[in-house]
C-alpha cells in the first residue's frame, strides 16, 4: 500500500516538474480564464501591423498589432482572425498604443475599449482571443477594467518579447442558430514570452 502511494505521488510530481520551464518557479507560458486554458509553450509570436491613430483631441498615437498563435501565418493574409492561419487552434490578439511623443516599447499598457476613454497622453491596450471551439474574448466596450498589459523586453523583429495580463474581458460565443452572444465579462490571465516575428506589411 505504501509503495503505491509513493509511486502515486512520484508520478504526479514528474508530471509538475516535467511542466515547469528551466527555472521551477517560473509561470507556465498559457492564456487561462474560468472556462478555457491555452498552452502557449509552443506558441508564435507575430507582429502584423504598425499604424497610427488620432484621437478627437488630436492625440497622434502609434500601435502595434501582436498575435499568439499555435497555427502559422498563411502569407499575404493580416493576421486578425483564426481563419488567417494555418493549422491554429486559438489566437490571442494585443494591441499596444501610445502618444507619438513617447517611445513605444517596455511598459505598462492599461486596456480600453475605446478611443474616448483613453486619458489625455495615457499608453492602451486592446486584448481578443478566439479559440476553434468559438469563444471568444476581448476588452470590454463599456471600460469597466483598465487591468494594464504589461511589456518587457523587445517589440520588434528578432526581439524577445514578454506579455502579461490579470484582468477581466467578456465572453462572446456562437449560440446553436450561430448568433454571436455576449456573456459575462470572465477574469483572464495572459503569460508569454517569445521572439517577435515580423509580418508587418
Amino acid at each position: 500500500m505504501k509503495q503505491r502511494l509513493l509511486a502515486k505521488l512520484f508520478f504526479v510530481l514528474s508530471i509538475s516538474f516535467t511542466a515547469c520551464h528551466d527555472d521551477d518557479n517560473a509561470p507556465s507560458f498559457q492564456f487561462t480564464t474560468s472556462s478555457s486554458k491555452y498552452s502557449l509553450d509552443q506558441a508564435k509570436l507575430y507582429l502584423t501591423k504598425e499604424s497610427d491613430y488620432v484621437t478627437a483631441s488630436g492625440t497622434s498615437y502609434t500601435y502595434h498589432d501582436y498575435f499568439i498563435t499555435d497555427g502559422t501565418l498563411i502569407e499575404g493574409e493580416d493576421g486578425n482572425t483564426m481563419s488567417d492561419y494555418n493549422s491554429s487552434t486559438y489566437l490571442i490578439g494585443v494591441s499596444i498604443s501610445t502618444p507619438k511623443s513617447k517611445t513605444l516599447g517596455s511598459g505598462e499598457y492599461p486596456q480600453y475599449g475605446k478611443w474616448f476613454f483613453v486619458p489625455e497622453g495615457s499608453n492602451m491596450s486592446i486584448v481578443y482571443s478566439e479559440a476553434s471551439d468559438g469563444t471568444m474574448f476581448s476588452t470590454q466596450d463599456k471600460n469597466e477594467d483598465t487591468s494594464p498589459v504589461v511589456i518587457s523586453g523587445g517589440i520588434n523583429d528578432g526581439d524577445e518579447m514578454t506579455l502579461k495580463f490579470n484582468g477581466k474581458l467578456t465572453k462572446f460565443q456562437y449560440d446553436a442558430a450561430g448568433t454571436l452572444v455576449e456573456g459575462s465579462a470572465d477574469t483572464a490571465e495572459l503569460f508569454y514570452t517569445g521572439k517577435v516575428v515580423d509580418k508587418r506589411p
